[in-house]
């Protein structure tokens, strides 16, 4: 039997790569896909049995009533679906602007500073990673319900912020470790505090990485489910995905208003996924490697 060519070796593995991401690419536009097509077939077609997979009279009705919808009435689910798309920025952008800076300042402490206990912070902070905030949802409530912040955007800031700290202080970390001391060295012969080498020298060199960050806390925080069903109930607070799930009446569910909801939801995060791929890529690899 004939040994392998290192060419057809080669033409073996990309082949299987390409079958793999074919495969990957698939398993992550099927749902998409067939959630539009839900979301443009008819209520009519929907109820026969089988309904078909591909509608035969597509309508964009679901898209329009949720856009640009002017029905007097506040409970309509134009008006729901457009407080709830108002309320994950609000939540998704707070939880960036209160809890990107905290993460900052503890990266640069655990990776510049020495203190009595760093190792053991840092740790115990690590170590929060692989406790999921469902398993503490029911005592935040009633800790939130005691003190008054259950359903308002100060109480679920607070939820999101704490959630996502520990991830985005390793991913700083694992980037400041890499980065030479020598400057900040000379800065601190200078007389220069440590404050302000983290504003003009360690911010600059870092912004690819605090811009991935960001982007990883907006995309988190605009997908959240269970957390605001929980504490933030009330349509004051209750984001999109929230409110989605509620397209529902006692005796129907709306399955094609509740896929168009689904399908215009996912297009703010999307957008800015793909608008800053490249930031969101170096800020996910640049800490991978030292030297």
């Amino acid at each position: 039997m004939r040994p392998l060519h290192k060419h057809s070796l080669q033409r073996i593995g990309m082949t299987v790569y390409i079958i793999g991401v074919l495969f990957f690419i698939g398993w992550c536009l099927i749902p998409v896909l067939w959630s539009f097509f839900i979301s443009i077939t008819p209520r009519s077609d929907q109820m026969q049995s089988p309904a078909p997979l591909i509608p035969q009279n597509p309508t964009f009705e679901n898209y329009s009533q949720l856009i640009f919808a002017t029905q007097a009435s506040k409970l309509s689910e134009g008006a729901l679906f457009k407080v709830g798309i108002l309320n994950s920025i609000i939540s998704s952008l707070a939880s960036i602007i209160f809890g990107l800076p905290v993460s900052i300042l503890g990266a640069y402490a655990f990776t510049r500073m020495n203190f009595r206990g760093k190792a053991i912070l840092k740790t115990m902070l690590l170590a929060t990673l692989v406790i999921p905030v469902f398993a503490c949802i029911v005592p935040i409530f009633q800790i939130f319900t005691s003190i008054g912040l259950n359903d308002n955007f100060i109480g679920l800031i607070l939820v999101y912020v704490s959630s996502y700290m520990p991830l985005t202080i390793w991913i700083l970390c694992s980037f400041f470790e890499t980065l030479p001391q020598e400057l900040e060295e000379a800065a601190v012969l200078d007389g220069c505090k440590p404050f302000k080498i983290l504003l003009s020298i360690i911010l600059p060199v870092s912004y690819p990485v605090i811009f991935a960050v960001a982007l990883i806390v907006f995309v988190s925080t605009w997908n959240q489910f269970l957390i605001p069903l929980i504490i933030a109930p009330s349509l004051s607070t209750k984001p999109i995905a929230v409110v989605i799930s509620e397209f529902t009446t006692k005796t129907l569910t709306n399955y094609g208003l509740m896929n168009a909801g689904g399908i215009l939801a996912i297009l703010p995060p999307v957008v800015v996924a793909l608008l800053f791929r490249r930031f969101l890529i170096y800020g996910l690899t640049a800490g991978a490697t030292r030297g």
